[in-house]
């Protein structure tokens, strides 16, 4: 998983996931408003990433810019995360919102499949 960036791994009973990806496929933004509506209302934690740098042609995909302070820029790279949340059934969510790729599709999706796997998932 050399293109994953984790930030810790928490153990999960019985995950289900749950993804949504942003740009062309996700039409007025309902897959990718849906999946910040969950984030936010379950305050699920983000615990790892994909490295956006291997994935994306930022002359299509450009990296975005926010002005923190007079005269200081913060860069947003296309960003492709992983949250969880711990149900009370014993059921946890692995929650991605992220955006397709424009390179490397099979990378891709073998490292997302693979850490799915590493948090258990199945089926």
């Amino acid at each position: 998983m050399d293109h994953l960036i984790v930030d810790e791994q928490p153990a999960f009973q019985n995950p289900t996931l749950i993804a949504a990806f942003a740009g062309w496929p996700d039409a007025g933004e309902v897959a990718s408003g849906s999946m910040r509506y969950l984030l936010r209302k379950l305050r699920a934690k983000k615990f790892a990433a994909l490295e956006p740098e291997e994935f994306y042609d930022f002359t299509e995909v450009r990296p975005q810019t926010t002005m923190v302070h007079p005269w200081q820029r913060e860069i947003q790279w296309p960003s492709n995360e992983f949250h969880y949340w711990h149900g009370r059934d014993g059921r946890d969510l692995v929650l991605f919102l992220g955006r397709e790729p424009n390179l490397r599709w099979k990378t891709f999706v073998q490292t997302f499949l693979s850490l799915a796997e590493t948090c258990g998932v199945t089926g």
